[in-house]
């Protein structure tokens, strides 16, 4: 249907008299602002290319407006900038309060901001700076926009703390990571000299905590990820910036403009100093990056990490696995309830090739159309056994999941297997019980961790095998003897309770609806397996378990340690 844009004018104050026409959206984009977008639903499209086809009245119409938030208040409260809204401006005055200004009226339940406003643009604010701030401040207009900035950066880091986030260097944890620190650093550029983010949590929490109340459960994980973060960025800063301005002083003294590209790596890689700050403080003396030399020296460093974490001999090699795609249909893993299947190879890899049969002493790769064996995943180890027909013995050493195939990595015993020929699969079954008791205790465990510790504990990676168990969460200071002890007498306690363990598969929202432990940012396919332990765990885990808790014996923690900001290992 039909579509309307809604727009704000904000006064002939910011109008632009250069832009060619006269005052309209279309060319005076700084004073028009686009509030919303309001669609008008009459018609159903149908046909088979995208934008043509037969438009069919809808029976039910409706009118769809999309606007938005920030924008609105921005309107609503009379200014001209959605950061100078009651959205952001209470951790404003309050940083200003750290860096010692005060504010010539502060804000009350979202009063208005026209004559803050005014105050927060005076350019001239010289007072002695106190505590935390090492130079007189004087807000120029890029400290303006530093002030901004910080402003947004952490009230996102609050949220995506509370979502159970930690800063880490993958994945969300590394966004999380780079925007505290990019504040961070916009708060060295106005005098702070000292960790100061955490001092401003409390404002954005009490802020936003009556339409999010996770924020106010979560508030002193918050403030303390943040202080943490800090903290370590300081002293990452501090070297990694004396290491930088050695750099630059030596492009100067040689009259050159560019740091290379390998430089800029090892700075980043041996001395943590981020490759956004190296471009600010590179443009700020009016130098450049040689970005084609860093990504380069990026791209070797990851192809060698990729190659010592490779398998021997070649085995997963792209033809290999290629031709296996081609010729077999990925495998059918039956060992949920079973040691030993009958099945056929469908595939066998040798020597970076597929080949057609494999003869005593090869080390090869063999991947069956079903198989009792389970893939490495989700922290479990693969199984281990054999393979074996009238006309060969193949040991399994290991069996890894790829492309939806278990591939079987072993050694050829004795004798030969050819392809397609049908063999007997059987796991270590006495390997296998162990490792599903320790399985099992994992969840518990997890479970133990989220009561004792709170909910923002959440697995950051677990290694679960025949001899114990590993596991990775997230929480931000040592755990306690007493802690540990609780956790102990916990899982011990749902041990001896001997709860039937049942697993189902559904949906997504099924299983969160049943209330299944699922996180932020986790991707789930149309069904899931769930696993429910009596009444003390509820996850989504594709792995193998007991089939009582009483079956897994005893608990007990043997270590816990820090494995990485904000990560806890407990074995």
């Amino acid at each position: 249907g039909p579509c309307s844009e809604l727009f704000f004018d904000l006064g002939e104050s910011l109008n632009v008299p250069e832009l060619r026409g006269g005052d309209n959206p279309e060319n005076n984009g700084d004073r028009f602002m686009e509030l919303g977008n309001i669609v008008f639903t009459q018609f159903e499209r149908s046909g088979p290319v995208p934008g043509e086809g037969t438009l069919t009245p809808l029976p039910q119409k409706n009118i769809d407006f999309g606007g938005g938030l920030e924008r609105l208040v921005m309107v609503k409260e009379g200014v001209n900038a959605t950061l100078d809204t009651s959205l952001f401006m209470p951790q404003r005055m309050a940083m200003r309060e750290l860096a010692g200004f005060e504010a010539n009226e502060r804000l009350h339940d979202g009063q208005g901001l026209s004559s803050y406003q005014q105050s927060v643009q005076e350019e001239d604010l010289a007072h002695s700076a106190p505590g935390g701030v090492g130079r007189a401040a004087h807000f120029s207009s890029q400290d303006l926009i530093r002030e901004k900035r910080i402003a947004d950066h952490l009230r996102a880091c609050c949220f995506i703390i509370a979502d159970g986030i930690t800063p880490s260097n993958e994945k969300q944890g590394y966004i999380l990571r780079r925007i505290l620190r990019r504040a961070y650093r916009d708060g060295v550029k106005l005098g702070f000299n000292e960790p100061f983010l955490y001092k401003l949590v409390e404002v954005i929490v009490d802020g936003y905590a009556k339409a999010y109340p996770e924020l106010e459960t979560h508030k002193q994980l918050i403030t303390d990820t943040v202080k943490r973060e800090e903290s370590d960025f300081d002293r990452v800063l501090v070297k990694g910036m004396e290491k930088l301005g050695h750099e630059i002083r030596v492009l100067e003294q040689a009259s050159k403009n560019t740091l290379a590209g390998a430089i800029a790596f090892d700075l980043h890689s041996t001395h943590g100093l981020p490759i956004d700050v190296t471009r600010d403080v590179l443009s700020e003396h009016n130098l450049h990056l040689d970005e084609a030399g860093f990504q380069k020296a990026f791209d070797d460093f990851r192809e060698q990490s990729r190659k010592s974490s490779g398998f021997a001999d070649g085995v997963f090699d792209k033809g290999a696995m290629h031709t296996t795609k081609r010729i077999a249909k990925p495998t059918q893993f039956v060992g949920y309830d079973r040691t030993s299947s009958e099945a056929k190879i469908s595939s066998i890899m040798w020597n970076d090739q597929a080949v057609h049969h494999i003869n005593e002493g090869a080390e090869a790769v063999i991947v069956l159309n079903q198989t009792p064996f389970y893939a490495e995943s989700g922290g479990q180890v693969g199984d281990t056994g054999v393979i074996e027909a009238p006309s060969g013995r193949f040991v399994v050493k290991d069996c890894i999941k790829m492309a939806n195939y278990h591939l079987h990595v072993g050694v050829m015993e004795s004798g030969t297997l050819t392809l397609e020929e049908v063999v007997t699969a059987k796991i270590d079954a006495d390997r296998r019980a162990r490792i599903i008791r320790n399985h099992s205790a994992t969840h518990l465990m997890h479970a133990a961790l989220r009561k004792v510790l709170g909910d923002h504990v959440h697995q950051k990676g677990s290694l679960v095998n025949a001899e114990g168990l590993r596991f990775d969460f997230s929480h931000p200071q040592k755990v306690s003897s007493e802690e540990i002890a609780e956790i102990e007498r916990r899982v011990n306690t749902w041990i001896r309770a001997n709860d039937s363990v049942e697993t189902e598969e559904t949906s997504p929202d099924s299983a969160r609806e049943r209330g299944a432990l699922m996180f932020f940012g986790e991707k789930y396919g149309e069904k899931v397996r769930m696993l429910t332990m009596g009444s003390s765990s509820c996850e989504l885990c594709g792995g193998t378990h007991v089939a009582r808790t009483g079956d897994i014996g005893a608990f007990r923690i043997t270590s816990e340690s820090s494995v990485a900001s904000g990560v806890r290992r407990i074995e």
